[in-house]
Formats: structure tokens, C-alpha cells, sequence
């Protein structure tokens, strides 16, 4: 079984990390690869991660959320090893050094001397896709103002009244289970290179019972939020699907144990699979109130679609600058250590 997240988020605060709750550090091993751009990190973790499947275990796909075809981790719990890249934005150290965690470091497959010959072009273009990202995240941070500026404020009454259909719904889907349970946190979503980005194949794959939130006027959080405080009251495993727009908000929850998915809708990305029920959170709001939502959401989506190019050119500089990068990596070296890791941890 395969599932896929992201654990960072390109956010109106800038890269927003939940790479620390990756894994359990008492109980699992990380294995943290340095290198630089063009290395191999990538097909590193992926060779790992198609051993895994192709042993059956199930696997944990972290996804780039500069680029979403790019690997950024792997976690193979059955055996309680990961591999993340642990290069920036996203530095990671171990808890444990030696017992909870290790290094795996490819830029001994790096040609220096070859590589100076580049240093002009590795300097400039280096700068200039950072540069490409500071743009993107000032545009985010501008629409998330905005956003909040010219959405209506709901009455109290017209939130417990979307909210109170919740009820029965928890009731019947969510019973005790007499145990304790954990909670991961994860994005499910991603605004990046290629457009809005939701991995909902990872619910499929998880769930049977899926009940979809309206979110247009920001609801669905609130509903997301009470039903992942229900799962983990009630002892459940949990994984809370976290706003890449509002990292701080809960923007779904899976509860695997029960096959069971609570999901805010997202109005960019369709969900494209049946659900059990689409619940309309919103209903009791003015029409004003519409009114009023549909202009802020007209023109963050502004705001956003200008993000979503600056991202794209960010990642267009990156490809030239790993391009300069690539000649001169021994990607043969590379493969043979990450068979040489499937080795060690499948036998």
C-alpha cells in the first residue's frame, strides 16, 4: 500500500515545515540525506521506496512541494526507517544520533574540480530561483491578507447552525475504541509549480466513507477541526490534513483504523471520487455574505495564479542550475548505494 503527503508547504509564511513530526524518533530510524542540487536525492529515495512496494510493505511517499514529481522522503514503517532530504528549506537533524538516526551523504559523488568550472553559473543561477521563491511567497502572504481583509465575518448563530449537522454524522462514524491513539500531521495540498496540487489518491486509498465540507466561506476548517478532535478523544490513529493557506488550520482529517475521511473542500481541486455526503456548512449565511466571499475569492485567486508563475519560473532556474550540476554527478555511484541500502534494511 502507497500512500503520498507533503510536509512542506509553500505558505504565506514563507516554507512551512511539519518535517519534524515525520516520524517518532523513540521508535524509528531517519536516515538524512546531504547533498546538493542534482545529486540524486530523488532517485535515491525512489529506488528505495519501489523495493518496498515491490516487497509489499507499505510505504509513505512525501512529495516536493517546489516540485511535486520530485521525492523528499519515504517511510517504510513496517520496518521503521525513513529517508528524508535534509537540505534546506527543509534541514533536518537526528533526535538520536546514532540509535534514532544517521547520515547518508551523496556529495562524494560530486566531480569538485569538474564542478568549478561552473561556479559563475551555479552562483547566479542559484540566486536567482531563491530570488523566484521570495517573490512567490510575498504574493501568497499578499493574498492570504487580502483574503482575510474582504471575507465576511459569520454570526455565531450562522456557524453553530452549519456545524450542529455534524452531530450525528460523529455519532454514528466515530465510536470509542477504548485505546490511545496518534496523530500525524501532514498536507494534503500544495500550491506549486504545477498549479494547485491535492493528492486525494492517498484518501482513496485509505478510505472507503469519505464526507466532504464546503469551504467557502472557511467552515470547513471548523468542521474539520471538531471531527479530528472527536477521532482523537474517541482513541484513534489520526492523520490531520493541515491549510497549506492556513498552516495553522486543520483542513481534513483520516481516521485509517475506521476507513473513515472528513475533507474541507477545496474549490480549486475538485474531489473526483464518490463521497458519502457533501455537507453544505454554509447554508444559513446571508447573501451578502456570498457576495462578499466571492469578490475575496476572486481576487486572491488573482493574487495566487500570479504565486503559482513565480513558482514555476522558480523551478524553471532550478532545472538550468542542476543542469550545470548533472555532468559532473557519478549517478551510477549513487544507484549502487541506494542497492546497497535495500540490501541492509530488505536483506
Amino acid at each position: 500500500m502507497k500512500t503520498e503527503y507533503f510536509l512542506g508547504a509553500n505558505s504565506p509564511r514563507g516554507f512551512y515545515s511539519l518535517y519534524d513530526g515525520f516520524i517518532d524518533p523513540k521508535r524509528d530510524e531517519l536516515r538524512i540525506i546531504k547533498s546538493g542540487p542534482g545529486s540524486g536525492k530523488s532517485t535515491f529515495m525512489r529506488i528505495i521506496a519501489e523495493k518496498a512496494e515491490k516487497k509489499g510493505l507499505e510505504t509513505e511517499l512525501i512529495r516536493c512541494s517546489g516540485d511535486p514529481g520530485s521525492l523528499d522522503g519515504v517511510y517504510i514503517p513496517e520496518l521503521h526507517i525513513a529517508y528524508t532530504d535534509g537540505t534546506s528549506p527543509h534541514v533536518q537533524e537526528p533526535v538520536y544520533h546514532g540509535i534514532g538516526g544517521r547520515y547518508v551523504d551523496l556529495s562524494d559523488f560530486y566531480d569538485s574540480e569538474g564542478l568549478r568550472r561552473e561556479r559563475d553559473a551555479i552562483i547566479r543561477l542559484t540566486a536567482a530561483y531563491k530570488a523566484k521563491y521570495s517573490r512567490a511567497y510575498k504574493l501568497i502572504e499578499s493574498a492570504k491578507c487580502a483574503h482575510e481583509a474582504l471575507s465576511p465575518t459569520l454570526t455565531d448563530d450562522e456557524k453553530r447552525a452549519g456545524l450542529r449537522r455534524l452531530d450525528g454524522i460523529l455519532t454514528r462514524e466515530i465510536p470509542e475504541s477504548g485505546k490511545g491513539g496518534s496523530v500525524k500531521r501532514r498536507f494534503l495540498g500544495a500550491i506549486s509549480c504545477e498549479g494547485f496540487v491535492e493528492l486525494y489518491d492517498t484518501v482513496k486509498t485509505l478510505c472507503d466513507r469519505v464526507y466532504l465540507f464546503d469551504n467557502d466561506l472557511s467552515m470547513g476548517f471548523d468542521a474539520a477541526e471538531r471531527c479530528a478532535e472527536r477521532a482523537e478523544s474517541a482513541g484513534w490513529d489520526t492523520v490531520r490534513l493541515m491549510s497549506w493557506f492556513s498552516p495553522e488550520r486543520c483542513a481534513g482529517v483520516i481516521v485509517p483504523e475506521l476507513r473513515v475521511a472528513f475533507i474541507a473542500r477545496d474549490r480549486r481541486v475538485p474531489y473526483p471520487c464518490a463521497v458519502c455526503r457533501t455537507l453544505r456548512l454554509d447554508a444559513a449565511a446571508s447573501s451578502m455574505a456570498r457576495a462578499e466571499q466571492r469578490a475575496a475569492d476572486k481576487l486572491t485567486d488573482a493574487v495566487l495564479d500570479r504565486a503559482v508563475i513565480a513558482l514555476r519560473e522558480a523551478k524553471s532556474l532550478h532545472d538550468k542550475l542542476e543542469e550545470h550540476y548533472n555532468p559532473y554527478v557519478d549517478f551510477d555511484g549513487v544507484r549502487s548505494l541506494a542497492m546497497r541500502e535495500c540490501d541492509a534494511i530488505f536483506g
